[in-house]
């Protein structure tokens, strides 16, 4: 259940905001006062309730990633695979020569081992096997999917990430940022049953026609109970790990109804004390980070549903000529948790009617509004009635009267009336008077005759 609560908040941010927004982002519009030290190179620290990049560093430099590279290539994989379960894929020939004299993270697949893509998926994204991560780019064809990996990186808004390889084994032209992992990872996880797969710790690999039954475990220490980094608001992702790219997490956590991600990119080999003794520094880093999140920041609805935004006429109703409308549901934003609430909040009418006529039903969406906050657009909310508000009969006949009499047809006919009660008054006064004096002057005249 929680696993899906985050996909629907995480899908809610990466498409056009709905009809009916229930968070916006507002980023670093408010002093953090961030004081944790992070020995990675690269590191993003995004609230995913809001939207706000609470914590940065380096973020849109280029780094390798390692195998930070499968969130993207098994994510695809899931995307473009209709039955997981139901597709069999078949370890190739020759799989083995890209990795020669490579000390990588393997699953041990065997060639002509046949596998589900769902195993594979699995193999790729709990211990990290780049041999998995081939077999299954050599299935949709390696240089097209690797292709599409780029093209879905480009459709994201990544404009600093390249691929070469669906697995991360190290080359030069294969690199991201942090930023942009940040940016495929919230897409990743929108993909049906990626997010469940990267939160298992542990997976049961059935018997196959070349290996034995196996179980999968997770290269994230942070996510394994038996692990002394193990944290318990840790949810997935990935690791990855090579010379080049040194020590790298991608990581979900979920504590005190706040959600966050967390992107550490080439932290040293070498360990601290500084949270675990001899810890490793890229737990350490995401440990530090993640408690500095939940202890120092929450979340504030700064939308007040009972206060109105706004009135509008309302016809047909008894003893009533407005009606209010106020903002639904509630647009959170990260504020700091000692912060006095003293920002400002301001609407601005999108749209709204300007009259709207009875029976209207409480909770009726009637208007639209954007939402400031100190000025900024942080999101848009829709307007509703907080009242049922029935048909008066009798008032709505009245009122269809009095429009009529004041439309522009009536109008119309009135001065068509008046133009001929003006010519009648014409003929009778004028016309009329003058003929008969005309006519009396030839009696007159034809008398003298």
């Amino acid at each position: 259940m929680r696993g899906k609560r985050v996909v629907a908040c995480i899908l809610l941010l990466m498409v056009l905001l709905p009809a009916v927004p229930r968070m916006a982002a507002l980023e670093n519009q408010t002093p953090w006062n961030f004081d944790v030290e992070t020995s990675a190179n690269a590191v993003l620290l995004q609230n995913l309730d809001t939207g706000t990049i609470a914590y940065e560093k380096n973020a849109d430099e280029r780094v390798h990633p390692a195998s930070i590279t499968k969130i993207m290539s098994a994510a695809l994989a899931m995307e473009m695979c209709p039955d997981l379960e139901g597709t069999i894929v078949t370890v190739p020939e020759g799989l083995w020569e890209e990795f020669y004299g490579y000390d990588i993270a393997t699953a041990g697949l065997r060639v002509g081992e046949e596998l589900t893509m769902l195993e594979l998926i699995y193999c790729m994204m709990l211990q990290s096997a780049n041999e998995a991560a081939s077999t299954v780019a050599n299935y949709y064809g390696r240089d097209a999917f690797i292709q599409k990996m780029n093209d879905k990186a480009y459709e994201l808004g990544c404009r600093d990430t390249h691929f070469t390889n669906p697995h991360g084994v190290f080359v030069q032209d294969h690199y991201t940022t942090a930023r942009d992992t940040a940016i495929i990872t919230r897409w990743a996880v929108s993909v049906p049953g990626f997010w469940e797969i990267s939160c298992q710790s542990r997976y049961d690999k059935r018997e196959t026609n070349k290996n034995d039954a196996v179980t999968l475990v997770t290269t994230n220490l942070m996510q394994d109970k038996i692990s002394r980094y193990y944290t318990d608001y840790i949810r997935g992702v990935k690791t990855g790990t090579h010379e080049a790219a040194g020590r790298c997490l991608v990581s979900i956590a979920q504590k005190d109804g706040m959600t966050w991600l967390l992107v550490v990119l080439g932290a040293p080999f070498a360990t601290s004390d500084r949270v675990w003794q001899q810890g490793e520094e890229v737990y350490t880093d995401t440990r530090l980070c993640f408690d500095w999140a939940f202890e120092n920041l929450t979340l504030r609805n700064i939308v007040n549903p009972g206060v109105a935004v706004c009135e509008v006429k309302i016809r047909f109703a008894a003893r009533r000529d407005n009606l209010l409308l106020y903002p639904e549901g509630e647009i959170q934003v990260l504020s700091p948790k000692n912060e006095e609430d003293l920002r400002k909040v301001e609407y601005v009418l999108l749209e709204a009617p300007d009259s709207v006529q009875a029976p209207v039903e409480s909770e009726q969406v009637l208007g639209r509004a954007k939402v400031l906050l100190d000025g900024q657009e942080i999101g848009e909310i829709n307007l509703v009635t907080h009242e049922r508000i029935e048909r008066d009969n009798f008032v709505m006949v009245m009122d269809l009267i009095t429009q009529a009499l004041y439309s522009t047809v009536a109008q119309v006919i009135y001065i068509v009336l008046l133009a001929l009660v003006l010519f009648y008054l014409y003929y009778a006064k004028v016309i009329v008077p003058h003929a008969r004096k005309k006519q009396q002057k030839k009696r007159q005249q034809d008398r003298r005759r």
